[in-house]
């Protein structure tokens, strides 16, 4: 070799060699007919005892002796001894001969790719091979360790990063523009002179290095480098609104996308054809680029969540609408689109009182309170309709002094419910099973049909694991063994069947409690679907039947309704019945007097609250105020003002405003909603995920 030669005969400085170094005649030998291995082990050599001169000699024999090979396990190899040899650069040069398809082979080789640009502190280049090593899968770079090392670079392209960083481009272009004898050097450092011409605001000058430079990648195979020269391009194109050139670009990188076999670089060359056939190219390539994270995480339950029909489908029907809003929040929380959810809790307080369902409107209102903390705005209206509704209220009645000792009440409260709970000890039947015992009737009842409905699970040592139904009454744990759910099944059987009771009341008891353990599988079951559905990102076609048969269950599941105190108060006698709804009196006066004190306490909030929407306005000095409003809730303020104008109408020009102040704020749901909207304007036929397979 022409460049071995060159080497062998240059001049070797004559110093003194530290111990344990090879002699000058064995380096020359080395040099000349050395192998990769031999040629590796000179360079730890050189490392370890500080031979910098041989380091630097060694290098170009590395590069060189496998050119003309451009095998996979050769080039790998041949990379791993540049590595080796503290050339990190050199052995992305080696790496660029080739480009394997997917596999394992592709996995190697963008691994060592990274590890080489991680090594010659090439960030961008470096996290290109890691996006295309995990696919835009989290996950696989969760579970991938990569090695980590000292690195070292030439002192040009240092000097270029610390110009860079005190602004000094114009010198920095000029380092840059250096020549240098390797191609793939000097178009990488084009493409660095590109990136900083582009930062010092001379897009013009830029472009024209572009050619240059790709046909020095193109002469190098250093295919990233033109992958990302060819990127450059098309953004300078679109910039200088030259659309057509900026059209050529993009086949230019499907092809070379295409023939790397690199997925990612097909997918992007489709999102760039996509708004090529725009109207605002540049706009439409910047909102195609930001929509394919926010259409990968959100898309799928945003879609759902806006096909959604809200207006009611039938005046006898109410529990539909109820359950479409119920659904539509349901959504709107899993993708924390909050102005949409806070718009969902309106019209369901809205549906709930006109149908003048006290159960729906204290549930909407509380979750509308929850929701709407740190916004201001949406917190005050949420305060006018929970007022709205509690000021509907029956009067509390009673004494003044009740009003003034809330203690004694509670107090009140305590001593029934331990009279309640003697009462409940002296209710309890007696029992064979086949030894006297005690039982509670509604306990006994619910355990017999939780161990008769249980569900079998996993086998665990040969026994088989049964799951039982969440207790409302009940005493036994949630999952048995084969022999203990047979055991329990016949000694409660007994226990029944021994009872002082009659066979009607045995047949009525067990149905009732029958229903009830269905109803509590079945929402068990039903809540596990629809959350399944969510964290999946998919909805099924049968979410909005789920979402009804689930509305209606936890409104018979509500422990305050009359459903649970009809089935608390079975079997009871007359004295039992006396002591138990002597309870429910108090627990719901209790009740109505903590809602009149919240009423109570939301006057205050509400004054607090417009103090702050006061200071929204107020630019100058002002008065000490109660409550100073907070940057964020001035931003979830103004949000909220743009989102309603947006959706009074869509076309009144806040779009752009809007989507802005949602990436600051970091709502996706609501970003992406508005991404699709402006898509829509620019695209003759919309998009949804470009970039999805």
């Amino acid at each position: 070799m022409l460049a071995g030669g060159l080497l062998a005969k240059a001049p070797r400085p004559a110093t003194t060699l530290p111990p344990g170094a090879s002699s000058g005649e064995e380096f020359e030998l080395l040099l000349q007919k050395g192998d990769r291995q031999q040629l590796q082990e000179g360079c730890e050599e050189a490392i370890a005892l500080g031979l910098d001169e041989r380091l630097r000699l060694l290098r170009p024999r590395l590069l060189e002796i496998n050119a003309d090979d451009h095998s996979l396990a050769v080039v790998l190899a041949d990379a791993k001894a540049l590595l080796a040899c503290k050339a990190p650069e050199a052995a992305l040069q080696v790496l660029n001969r080739v480009s394997p398809a997917v596999g394992k082979p592709r996995e190697q080789w963008l691994l060592l790719q990274w590890q080489a640009a991680n090594a010659a502190l090439n960030h961008r280049r470096a996290a290109l091979a890691l996006r295309r090593f995990s696919k835009g899968n989290p996950q696989v770079l969760a579970g991938q360790l990569l090695p980590l090392a000292q690195s070292q670079r030439s002192g040009l392209e240092q000097q270029v990063l610390q110009l860079e960083a005190i602004d000094a481009f114009p010198e920095a272009v000029g380092l840059l523009m250096e020549p240098d004898p390797s191609p793939a050097v000097s178009a990488g450092r084009k493409l660095d002179a590109v990136r900083l011409l582009v930062k010092g605001g001379e897009a013009e000058r830029a472009e024209s290095l572009i050619p240059s430079a790709l046909n020095q990648s193109a002469l190098a195979e250093a295919w990233g480098v033109s992958a990302e020269l060819l990127m450059q391009q098309r953004a300078l194109q679109l910039a200088s609104g030259n659309s057509a050139a900026a059209a050529q670009t993009t086949n230019r990188q499907e092809r070379l996308a295409r023939r790397l076999e690199d997925a990612i670089g097909v997918r992007q060359a489709l999102v760039a054809r996509i708004a090529d056939g725009s109207s605002n190219p540049p706009l439409a390539q910047r909102l195609l680029s930001r929509q394919e994270p926010l259409e990968l995480s959100k898309g799928a339950l945003l879609s759902a969540l806006l096909s959604l029909n809200t207006e009611p489908v039938s005046a006898a029907n109410q529990a539909v609408p109820f359950a479409r809003l119920e659904l539509a929040k349901r959504l709107a929380q899993q993708i924390n689109h909050r102005e949409r959810l806070l718009d969902v809790l309106a019209d369901q307080e809205n549906q709930a009182r006109q149908a003048d369902d006290p159960w729906l409107l204290d549930r909407v209102n509380r979750q509308a309170l929850q929701s709407s903390a740190g916004n201001p705005l949406r917190e005050l209206e949420a305060i006018d309709r929970r007022q709205r509704e509690l000021l509907a209220d029956p009067p509390l009645g009673g004494s003044a002094w009740e009003a003034f000792t809330p203690l004694r009440e509670q107090a009140e409260l305590e001593r029934l419910r331990q009279e309640e709970k003697l009462e409940q000890r002296f209710e309890q039947r007696l029992g064979f099973d086949p030894y006297p015992g005690l039982f509670s009737l509604p306990a006994l009842l619910e355990d017999l049909q939780r161990l008769r409905l249980a569900t079998a699970g996993q086998i665990v040592a040969g026994n088989q694991i049964w799951k039982l139904a969440p207790a409302q009454f009940g005493l036994l744990p949630r999952q048995l063994g084969d022999r203990r759910r047979n055991k329990a099944s016949k000694e409660l059987a007994n226990a029944l069947a021994s009872l002082a009771i009659t066979e009607k009341e045995k047949e009525q008891g067990l149905s009732l409690f029958g229903q009830l353990v269905q109803q509590l599988q079945e929402r068990e079951k039903l809540n596990l679907e629809l959350s399944q559905d969510l964290a999946s990102g998919k909805l099924n076609p049968e979410a909005l039947q789920r979402e009804e048969r689930l509305l209606f269950l936890e409104r018979q599941l509500d422990p305050r309704g009359s459903n649970m105190r009809a089935l608390m108060a079975f079997g009871r006698s007359e004295k039992g019945l006396l002591s138990l709804n002597k309870l429910h009196e108090q627990e719901d006066k209790l009740r109505l007097r903590s809602r009149f004190e919240e009423s109570r306490n939301l006057m205050a909030r509400r004054l607090l609250l417009e103090d702050q929407l006061q200071q929204e306005t107020i630019t100058g000095p002002r008065w000490q105020p109660r409550a100073p409003i907070t940057a964020p809730q001035l931003e979830a303020i103004k949000l909220s003002r743009l989102w309603r104008e947006y959706r009074s109408d869509s076309a009144s020009g806040v779009v752009p405003t809007l989507q802005d102040l949602a990436f600051r704020t970091k709502d996706g749901a609501l970003e992406l909603e508005l991404v699709r909207y402006r898509l829509a304007q620019l695209l003759d036929q919309p998009v949804r995920s470009p970039l999805r397979p």
